[in-house]
C-alpha cells in the first residue's frame, strides 16, 4: 500500500511500520492478521538491523505472545525462548525489558502445565 510505494526499498521504517500493525491487529482481536504482519516484518527486520538486533528481540517476543493469543502454545513457547534469549544477550539480566519477556514466557509455560519453570 502507501508505505511501499513511498518509502525507498530497504527502508527500516517499512519493517517497524508492519510490526506495529501487527500490535494493532493483535490489540484489535484480529490475531491471523497480526501473526500475517509480523510474519512480514521478520525477513525486513533481520535484513535492515539484523537477526541479533533489539528490534529482532522485540519482534521474537511479539510472535510469541500472538502464538499465545492463537493458542499455539508450542510455538509461543519457541518464539518466546528465543526473543528472551537474544534480549539477555544485548541488554544482561537486569534490564525491564528481560523482567517483561521472563514474564511473558512464564504465562506462556503456565499454561503448557510447566508450572515450575514459569
Amino acid at each position: 500500500g502507501f508505505a511501499r510505494q513511498r518509502l525507498p526499498k530497504g527502508d527500516p521504517t517499512f519493517g517497524d511500520l508492519l510490526n506495529e500493525r501487527g500490535i494493532l491487529r493483535k490489540y484489535q482481536g484480529r490475531f491471523a492478521e497480526s501473526e500475517a504482519q509480523y510474519r512480514k516484518a521478520r525477513p525486513l527486520v533481520e535484513r535492515v538491523y539484523g537477526p541479533g538486533s533489539v528490534e529482532m528481540s522485540v519482534l521474537l517476543h511479539n510472535l510469541g505472545g500472538i502464538a499465545h493469543a492463537r493458542g499455539h502454545h508450542r510455538r509461543a513457547e519457541t518464539f518466546a525462548r528465543a526473543g528472551l534469549r537474544l534480549r539477555i544477550a544485548l541488554e544482561g539480566p537486569g534490564s525491564v525489558p528481560v523482567a517483561a519477556d521472563r514474564a511473558a514466557l512464564a504465562a506462556i509455560l503456565d499454561v503448557r502445565g510447566k508450572v515450575a519453570e514459569a
